[in-house]
């Protein structure tokens, strides 16, 4: 049994590795440090142009250094809140009850008008909107 004992303790002192008695596990230890020199090349300097001096105008960027301006169109929710918000603040409209559903840049719109004028003004005035594709206009004209 105690030739198993130490057998095992040297087994593991030769594979680097100790018995951790607060873990119950096996760590490794790391190894020795090399000996020798170690050469370091030199850090690349960034160089600074004269025209990015203080005090020196920046020349204008060109066409490819430029970068584009990408807008992002509006959703369906920002949609339908400019076409409701327009359609209430025009007193002409406002009481005909007309609706419009916005689905995928796409408008809807459904309700009564008076005359086809008053219809083909609502459909000119959501196609206006930032965002609206295609305008389908269910809108029917009754004649009092």
């Amino acid at each position: 049994m105690i030739s198993t004992l130490v057998t095992t303790v040297l087994l593991l002192a030769i594979s680097g590795q100790v018995y951790d008695s607060t873990s119950a596990t096996l760590v490794s230890q790391s190894a020795p440090p090399l000996m020798g020199s170690i050469a370091f090349s030199p850090t690349p300097q960034a160089t600074v142009s004269p025209s990015f001096l203080p005090g020196k105008p920046k020349p204008s960027p060109t066409p490819a250094e430029e970068t584009p301006t990408t807008e992002t169109p509006p959703d369906d929710t920002e949609i339908q809140a400019a076409i409701d918000s327009k359609l209430e603040a025009d007193q002409s409209l406002a009481g005909l009850g007309i609706t419009a559903t916005v689905n995928g840049e796409k408008v809807v719109l459904v309700g009564t008008a008076p005359s086809d004028a008053v219809k083909a003004r609502v459909e000119k005035m959501v196609k206006a909107v930032s965002g609206v594709k295609q305008v389908d206009n269910q809108i029917a004209v009754v004649i009092n």
